[in-house]
């Protein structure tokens, strides 16, 4: 799971983590949300997704999330760790 990992890859992943939500869920709408969604429920892992199903993400998260994409503007990679709970639970400390 480690490794760099393109900035479309992390806009597809957080709108494959938000098709279920109660809050944003019902934004991401259009052809091949619903399969999407049935997927999420079926907890089909994220890379078993093909390329056209993570490029309609991408474009629903702009769609969605316009305002909150220019946070990932000039960004080219990001750089994926698998982090304990305990690392979870400092960075969520900083938060607050």
């Amino acid at each position: 799971m480690a490794g760099l990992v393109s900035p479309n890859y992390v806009r597809a992943r957080w709108a494959y983590s938000e098709l279920l939500s109660l809050s944003q869920g019902d934004a991401y709408q259009g052809s091949g949300i619903a399969e999407l969604r049935q997927k999420a429920r079926e907890k089909v892992p994220f890379d078993n997704l093909d390329h056209g199903e993570r490029r309609m993400l991408v474009e629903q998260l702009a769609l969605v999330r316009a305002p909150a994409l220019q946070a990932l503007d000039g960004v080219n990679w990001f750089k994926q760790e698998r982090l304990t709970k305990g690392q979870l639970d400092a960075a969520a400390a900083l938060r607050t």
